[in-house]
């Protein structure tokens, strides 16, 4: 068995068969200078509750990384990067790429604290739209987004003009906006959006764990 294989068991009846989740993991983590995704969480490794969050929503999973060989999960998929060097938009284009499902969640490795409800909201009524993305007093949540087929023509030009910030193609499709006022009811503290680019960051996500556990 894979020392990853999880623990955790999911039974949920409503799994969107027509919705894939893709992890984007293919940062070079210059920052806190080791892989985020495989810090540890007790006995096992962060990404590991990201992907049995998504399991339970999504009936396919994906994890975009140019680093495949450190991850032994059987429940995703793993492609490496089809662009080398362009970033979360480079690593959203070959996730929507690979994807066999016109709508997509899509989510970066290092959100340790994924709001299952929340997510099911930003998923209802997606069909209707191309972008279903948080916008937050502090600004917009991109690597926390639905995102539909419809984005990789945007997302390529963009790519080949050297245009690599998430949100610029919004305005190419369409996009709809999350308010912080809807997503508050589902996380009223908006720690959904929580994620790991310093050491004391990851020392902040243990000593949330552990108030939440006591």
């Amino acid at each position: 068995m894979s020392p990853y294989q999880s623990h955790k068991k999911y039974h949920r009846a409503d799994k969107n068969e027509s919705v894939t989740g893709i992890i984007l993991a293919g940062g070079r983590c210059t920052r806190i200078s080791t892989n985020k995704a495989l810090l540890p969480l007790g006995d096992r490794p962060l990404i590991l509750d990201i992907i049995e969050t998504l399991d339970a929503l999504c009936e396919t999973i994906v994890l975009v990384t140019n680093q495949p060989e450190e991850y032994d999960f059987p429940v995703a998929s793993k492609v490496r990067d089809i662009v080398s060097g362009k970033g979360p938009l480079g690593g959203l284009y070959t996730g929507l790429s690979v994807s066999e499902t016109q709508y997509n969640f899509v989510v970066a490795c290092d959100m340790p604290f994924l709001n299952s409800d929340l997510i099911g909201y930003m998923l209802v009524g997606c069909e209707k739209f191309d972008v279903v993305v948080p916008q937050l007093a502090a600004g917009l949540e991109p690597l926390h987004a639905v995102y539909s087929k419809a984005c990789l023509e945007p997302i390529q030009n963009n790519l080949q003009r050297g245009v690599l910030k998430l949100q610029s193609f919004y305005g190419s499709v369409r996009t709809k906006y999350i308010q912080q006022n809807e997503i508050e009811r589902f996380d009223p503290e908006l720690r959904t959006f929580f994620n790991i680019n310093y050491r004391e960051d990851y020392q902040k996500m243990k000593a949330l764990i552990e108030g939440q556990e006591s």
